[in-house]
């Protein structure tokens, strides 16, 4: 989860994710490249040209034109501030003093837990700094701790509102339909990160109560304009079953998103 208000610093750090390198790299081309909250991979009626095909693709010079055209003083491999203060154009945002350099935290899952999310959190951090003096300070934190310390939508983790940036724990699964209700509405019990958009909610809406069979795809298409989260590659997941393990195979299917029905699984002789 992103905890950044103005839309265009999200877009200059989309701008400098390298998805074919972590792709190539990290996975070892044991996933997809993804842009958006319904996966590129397999091909399904909902997903949105913006899935596959980058809105904010790799540009490291886009990013630095972005932040400069808002108001920031760039200093590649240093330590990026804000030189003109304020909401108007070419300013760098509301609540934004002068000065203000462009540091944040950035938690990820520890190795134990995920290797490959710790390996693609460093190579983020490493070209932020080095192409836009970006200072991104990684700590690995167990998911759990996070939520319990540092989830806006808790009351209890507002004391904590501005000592984080990012939260990296890989995607997120919420069954076959691929609405992001729950995850990206406001208020949502998955919005950690307190992401609020009318357009994103009324979107939601739509795709979950609504009769139009584009909505659930007009609404990822925002998203991935939008950037409630930086999107990263999707990777592969394979499981293995016991041949002594039986069961209908949407029971098997359901794995792929993330859901378990072992309530329909039997043993076999």
């Amino acid at each position: 989860m992103l905890d950044f208000p103005q839309l265009y610093v999200r877009q200059a750090l989309a701008h400098l994710e390298d998805q074919p390198a972590y792709l190539s790299g990290i996975y070892k081309n044991a996933g997809v490249l993804n842009y958006g909250p319904v996966p590129s991979v397999p091909p399904n009626p909902y997903t949105p040209p913006d899935a596959a095909k980058p809105p904010y693709p790799f540009d490291p010079a886009a990013a630095v034109a972005l932040l400069r055209a808002h108001g920031w003083h760039v200093v590649p491999n240093g330590t990026t501030t804000c030189a003109k203060a304020g909401a108007g154009p070419g300013e760098c945002g509301a609540g934004i003093p002068a000065g203000t350099p462009l540091t944040f935290t950035w938690f990820h899952a520890p190795p134990s837990t995920s290797p490959a999310i710790g390996l693609e959190s460093e190579a983020f951090a490493s070209e932020a700094k080095q192409a836009a003096g970006i200072n991104v300070q990684l700590q690995a934190k167990p998911f759990n701790y996070l939520i319990a310390n540092y989830n806006d939508a808790n009351p209890s983790g507002a004391k904590h509102t501005n000592e984080w940036g990012v939260l990296n724990f890989g995607g997120d699964s919420e069954g076959y339909y691929p609405t992001t209700k729950g995850i990206f509405n406001t208020g949502g019990s998955f919005n950690s990160g307190a992401y609020s958009s009318p357009t994103a909610d009324k979107l939601i809406g739509a795709s979950v109560y609504g009769s139009n069979p584009r909505a659930v795809t007009t609404e990822a298409s925002f998203l991935a304009r939008d950037l409630p989260v930086l999107f990263f590659p999707n990777m592969d997941d394979i499981f293995a079953v016991s041949h002594k393990v039986g069961g209908p195979a949407s029971s098997w299917l359901a794995l792929a998103g993330g859901t378990w029905y072992p309530q329909y699984w039997y043993l076999t002789k």
